[in-house]
């Protein structure tokens, strides 16, 4: 192998001699290759001005019009370009220096470092030509490859303190004029020229232009970092139409930080050791101004020599021993002005300062958008709201930093990493101004934050690092509580990042405020995990500590109903196990727990609320949907509210005055929706305790007393504003849990229900005040509470009088001491107490309420036998027994027996004789003749209709009436008609006619049950579609049959047919009557019958139709007509509730319509056969149709045999002997109340 050194020494010594040639022409032009920015020119020409500490700068333009006609500069022909300064002129040094190619500015301080840039000029001029001081130097091109400089003495006119470079355009240059920053210009342009570049003239078929406005924003720009340049003109014609000044003010710095600043760069190749902050004001002639905030920090040079002859020997130059580091970024009160303006909308110039900043505001964001500048701006971003400047490598081009060499790497990243640091120690002083961070915290925030620097990340990550480099934890601003009015400073490690709005409503944790946690700070001090960020854990944590606000309360609920939660039932669950909040920070804490329901009732808050509900001050804030579908919480109940007030822990409310009224306000308000097993509840609580509030404290219900006229004032009258009655007609309540509150009359909180109040035992009448005011209680008995009526029954608080008396009274009786006047009248006794009461008694509610107290319309029977036989012996002594008259006693004994004494003289054992008789010379003699002298005819009609009316009841009693009589009637097979008709057994015949046609028709297939007995050939039946298919074995009943019965074995009978009607679950409403039957029992509900319920009842009995049946009024007015006779027979004859009786209408067909049937115990009417049979009897009548008519007569007599005849189904199903011997005891036993309620009966709608 040949050695190098070998072979140089032989090519020099035999080798021919060549010199290079270099052609300049593609040396330039390879050179003004690699600066492609825009404005190359302008930056190389006003940079040599600054290196010259000039202070003024001048651009000026030379255009001719392509129009005369055209008097703007718009579109003009630029010919030549001047850059003139006011620095210092050109040395020989100088002027040799920028005729040789690459030689490079040797001054240390001065940013060119290649010596080419000025070559740039040939871009636009073949022959630029520089004039400064006394001479001037033309280049020229020889044989368009050498390049050749002439330079010569100027005469005197033309010398001046000034450095102009004079550019006659090579090429077509067109001037844009227009004023705006963006924007298309005119279409024979270029894109270039759209994009506002200063384009080169190389592009064939492409005219390039220079746009004055983007060109006057580049200038402005120009001014961020200069040294010594602090004004800039634009001429164009000598015509200046743009000048731009900056103004400096120094920031004298207070803090301790500032005067003592001392920082190590991250290698030591640097020592900080000043800080100076300064304002710059750039101002527009004539135009708008802009402040932002300058900082220039000086560095000792601290390198090891080895180091630094590396870089000397790539630089050509020293480094110099004091680094200028500057940092340029706008004030918190530009940044927050930034989001106001539309820099689309605003002025020119407004737009060109505001190019200055190192922000922008995309979309309302404002955007770190910092420059390196290396002289003047370059293409990198810094990552962060600064600009920064300092003695950084470029590359050629210098639009980006040199980070191929390794030295010159390690010299740039030395420098950015100490740029960091500068920026931490700028954050530090602007973190502890209290009174910008409270009120530009978002602006203040936008200077520091990070983003991904471009083209080359790495320049942005080395200020990172910087940033981060020293060793103390960052301080961020945080709000310790939600409410919290001025943020406080900690520790980044000890804050927590989180990102809902609701979150930092509710969590009292050091919370970097939210509109900074998405700042680019947060999110690398988040990815150096040098802060927390709140989950669920963390939340969790805190919840089980601390001490929610009501609106906390409310905003953790708003977050846990929100997307962030995303119905995490787990994760809910635990939170709701303890809550603990206050509604101020001085109120008493409610703790909640195992939450699972929330509060639209609203009780009083002096009221409590179960653990596991949200009260609705709180619940009100979230809807229903959210509650449901999100939360899983369901409405508290009311019924569940009322029975956690009377759990025995809750017992204390009821002793308190404050809190009970709120508590009766609340029952109040929901009386009517509160269940009658509840209401009983509370009174047999109530009623033992001392709950009520009263002018005297806290006394027993049965203590107190409502507020009245007629009480005495010294009573304990009760103290809540009592309300009498609700507003039924109001609609303006709240509607809870489906029902609707009542609306008060009077709307105070405090307002009680009277009907409460005297339900638990409240009074609303004192004895003695009752006494005094008698003459005044017209409506005493509606208000009167149990109490007041059981104290009425046990004092002597009626005034009493007799017949003889007058209107004077003869004392105070108790009630059941007392009788009514027309009493008195009847037995025409001096001696009866009756009561003294002012009003007569046409009040049938007065009536019946001193009937309730015990007042008697007839005297006790012991006592009416007392005085028959005191009259007896009266009359006995007083006449000797030759003649007896009837006594009034007596009389009133034989008319009222069935009326007053009914039970109580069947019931009584122990009989007493009462009725004065003689025993007949003549043992055959009539019976049940009277000692009478004289009688009346209507005294023995009285007396016979009583008799015989008793022969035929004993005689269907069962007893032998007829064997024992003298002359007993003979047998016959005619049935005798009753004097009062019997209305009939029916059963359908062949000829399919109904019962009226067969009463009408005289049908013999008609059989009647009256006094005869029956016919059995026949089995009766109710079914109007119905052949029975039930038969007797035996033709005739026995006279020994009727041997059997008594009236024990009648009353047994009766009892076993009413026996289903004595258990309470038979009066449970079916909303349906299904019956699916496969057998046909006689009477029963026909096959596949359905029938549903309708909406209302009729006097107590339900109504039931066929599925979608069409009901109209008329069908209405017939169901309330049945249901008036049949309400009257269950409770006055049956003696058994209402709902023992059942309506139904089964729907129009061809088919006769049927009677009844019998359904499980329920006996069932139809409707359409009452319309059918009956309806126009009642058309023909009125209301108050009394019981001799005979129409009412008939319908009343059907409807009791139809009623006793399904009565007897509940014993026997067919219709055999033992269902026709039970049908007749069952008729024998109740006939005497039938006739009773006839008697009385008169049809009303009313009834």
């Amino acid at each position: 192998m040949f050695s190098s050194n070998n072979l140089l020494s032989q090519a020099k010594q035999h080798g021919s001699e060549f010199v290079v040639k270099v052609n300049h022409r593609m040396l330039i032009d390879k050179i003004l290759a690699r600066y492609s920015s825009d404005f190359v020119v302008c930056r190389e020409l006003i940079q040599n001005a600054d290196d010259a500490k000039a202070t003024s700068f001048s651009f000026e333009l030379t255009c001719e019009s392509n129009d005369s006609r055209k008097k703007t500069l718009h579109s003009n022909i630029i010919t030549e370009i001047r850059a003139v300064n006011n620095g210092a002129i050109f040395t020989q040094t100088d002027w040799q220096r920028v005729a040789s190619i690459a030689e490079g500015n040797t001054n240390i301080e001065s940013v060119g470092q290649f010596g080419v840039g000025f070559f740039s000029v040939f871009s636009f001029s073949e022959e630029p030509i520089i004039v400064s001081g006394k001479q001037c130097m033309a280049f020229t091109w020889r044989d368009d490859e050498s390049l050749t400089t002439y330079r010569c003495e100027l005469d005197s006119t033309q010398q001046s303190n000034l450095t102009s470079i004079i550019l006659k355009m090579r090429s077509k240059y067109v001037l844009n004029a227009e004023k705006a920053l963006t924007g298309r210009d005119d279409e024979s342009y270029s894109q270039s020229a759209t994009n506002g570049k200063m384009t080169s003239a190389a592009k064939i078929g492409v005219i390039p232009t220079i746009n004055l406005s983007q060109m006057k924003a580049y200038f402005t720009k120009v001014l961020s970092f200069t040294s010594h340049i602090n004004e800039v003109k634009m001429k164009v014609n000598d015509l200046t139409v743009f000048q731009v000044n900056k103004k400096k003010k120094q920031i004298v710095s207070l803090t301790k930080e500032t005067s003592t600043f001392n920082i190590k760069s991250i290698s030591n190749m640097l020592l900080l050791n000043s800080f100076v902050q300064t304002e710059q004001t750039f101002s527009i002639a004539n135009g708008p101004s802009i402040t932002l905030m300058h900082i220039d920090v000086n560095a000792k040079l601290n390198i090891d020599e080895e180091f630094h002859n590396q870089i000397r020997r790539i630089l050509k130059k020293s480094l110099p021993s004091n680094v200028r580091i500057q940092l340029l970024y706008a004030p918190s009160d530009v940044v927050s002005q930034l989001r106001n303006i539309s820099l689309n909308d605003a002025h020119l110039e407004t737009q060109i300062l505001h190019s200055l900043l190192p922000l922008k505001c995309h979309e309302n964001q404002i955007i770190p958008s910092g420059l390196v500048f290396i002289g003047l701006g370059t293409q990198q971003t810094t990552g962060l709201g600064m600009h920064v400047f300092s003695h950084l490598v470029p590359t050629v081009e210098r639009e980006n930093l040199d980070m191929q060499d390794p030295h010159l790497e390690k010299w740039n990243k030395e420098l950015l990493s100490a740029m960091g640091q500068v920026v931490r120690f700028i954050y530090n002083q602007s973190i502890f101004d209290n009174d910008q961070l409270n009120h530009s915290l978002s602006a203040q925030f936008a200077t520091f934050s990070f983003q991904t620097s471009v083209p080359n990340n790495k320049i942005g990550l080395t200020l990172l690092n910087g940033f981060f480099a020293s060793q103390e934890n960052v301080l961020v601003p945080v709000k310790q509580q939600t409410l919290a009015s001025r943020l406080t400073l900690s520790e980044s490690s000890k804050a927590f990042l989180a990102y809902s709005q609701y979150i930092h409503s509710f969590l009292s944790l050091p919370l970097v405020p939210l509109e900074i946690s998405n700042n680019g700070l947060f999110n690398e001090l988040k990815r150096l995990q040098l802060v927390q960020e709140v989950n669920h854990d963390v939340i969790k944590r805190s919840m089980k500590t601390c001490i929610l606000l009501s609106n906390e309360f409310i905003a953790l609920l708003r977050w846990l109903c929100s997307t962030e939660v995303n119905n995490n039932s787990n994760f809910i669950e635990s939170i709701f196990s303890t809550i603990r909040f206050r509604d101020k920070d001085k109120s008493p804490i409610i703790i909640l727990e195992k939450i699972k329901h929330y509060d639209e009732i609203n009780p009083s808050p002096l009221l409590p609320l179960p653990s596991s509900v949200i009260p609705s001050r709180i619940a009100t804030h979230i809807s229903n949907e959210d509650f449901n579908k999100h939360l899983s919480l369901t409405p508290l109940a009311f019924d569940d509210l009322l029975n956690f007030y009377f759990l025995d822990d809750q017992k204390h409310l009821l002793t308190d005055q404050n809190k009970v009224v709120h508590l009766f306000n609340l029952i109040s308000k929901y009386w009517n929706s509160i269940q009658q097993s509840q209401k009983d509840r509370m009174k047999q609580i109530l009623s033992q305790i001392e709950c009520i509030p009263t002018q005297q404290g806290m006394k027993l219900p049965k203590e107190s007393y409502i507020r009245s006229q007629i009480l005495s004032p010294d009573l304990p009258i009760i103290a809540i504003n009592v309300v009498p009655n609700m507003n039924p007609n109001s609609k303006d309540g709240v509607r809870v849990n489906d029902c609707r509150s009542i609306q008060f009359n009077n709307d105070s909180d405090n307002c009680v229900l009277a009907e409460f109040l005297k339900l638990i035992g409240c009074r609303t009448v004192h004895v003695q005040s009752f006494i005094a005011h008698q003459n005044t209680l017209s409506n005493a008995p509606k208000t009167m509470s149990e109490e007041d009526i059981a104290a009425l029954k046990q004092t002597q608080c009626f005034a009493g009088t007799t017949i003889q008396s007058g209107n004077e009274t003869v004392g105070l009786f108790r009630p059941d001491e007392l009788l009514f006047s027309e009493a008195a009248h009847q037995l025409k006794s001096n001696t009866v107490h009756i009561i003294f009461w002012p009003d007569d008694f046409h009040d049938l509610n007065i009536h019946h309420f001193l009937c309730s107290l015990g007042i008697r319309e007839a005297p006790k029977l012991d006592d009416l036998i007392d005085m028959i036989d005191e009259d007896f012996k009266k009359q006995r002594f007083e006449h000797g027994g030759s003649s007896y008259i009837i006594p009034p006693s007596l009389e009133f004994l034989a008319k009222n027996v069935e009326k007053h004494y009914p039970k109580l003289w069947k019931e009584k054992t122990n009989r007493r004789a009462f009725i004065p008789a003689q025993w007949p010379a003549n043992p055959t003699a009539r019976r049940g003749q009277f000692i009478i002298d004289e009688v009346t005819e209507d005294m023995i009609y009285g007396i016979q209709v009583k008799l015989e009316s008793s022969l035929e009841k004993l005689k269907r009693s069962g007893y032998p009436i007829d064997r024992l009589r003298i002359n007993p009637p003979k047998p016959t097979d005619i049935p005798v008609e009753p004097k009062t008709p019997v209305m009939p057994i029916v059963q359908q015949d062949e000829s399919g006619l109904d019962a009226e046609e067969h009463i009408k028709s005289g049908n013999p297939g008609l059989k009647r049950f009256g006094k005869s007995k029956p016919n059995t050939s026949t089995v009766p039946s109710s079914s109007s579609y119905e052949k029975s298919n039930a038969t007797t074995t035996d033709s005739t009943l026995d006279d020994a049959d009727y041997d059997l019965l008594t009236p024990e074995t009648i009353e047994e009978t009766v009892l076993q047919v009413l026996q289903p009607y004595n258990n309470v679950e038979f009066y449970t409403v079916n909303n349906k009557i299904e019956n699916n039957r496969t057998t046909r029992e006689p009477c029963e509900a026909l096959q596949n019958i359905n029938l549903e319920i309708y909406k209302d009842h009729f006097h107590g009995i339900p109504f039931y139709t066929e599925k979608n049946m069409h009901i109209t009024d008329s069908m209405l007015n017939r169901v309330r007509q049945l249901a008036i006779v049949l309400s009257g027979l269950a409770s006055n004859v049956f003696d058994q509730p209402v709902m023992m009786m059942k309506l139904y209408r089964d729907a129009d067909t061809n088919k006769l319509p049927r009677i009844g049937f019998h359904y499980n115990g329920s006996l069932l009417f139809n409707v359409r056969y009452f319309e059918r049979i009956f309806a126009e009897k009642f058309d023909l009548q009125g209301e108050n149709t009394a019981n001799h008519d005979s129409n009412m007569h008939d319908i009343i007599n059907f409807y009791f045999m139809k009623s006793c005849h399904l009565l007897v189904h509940n014993v026997h199903v067919n219709h055999d002997v033992k269902f026709i011997r039970t049908l007749e005891n069952t008729v024998i036993k109740l006939l005497p109340a039938k006739d009773s309620f006839l008697e009385l009966f008169k049809f009303s709608w009313d009834y």
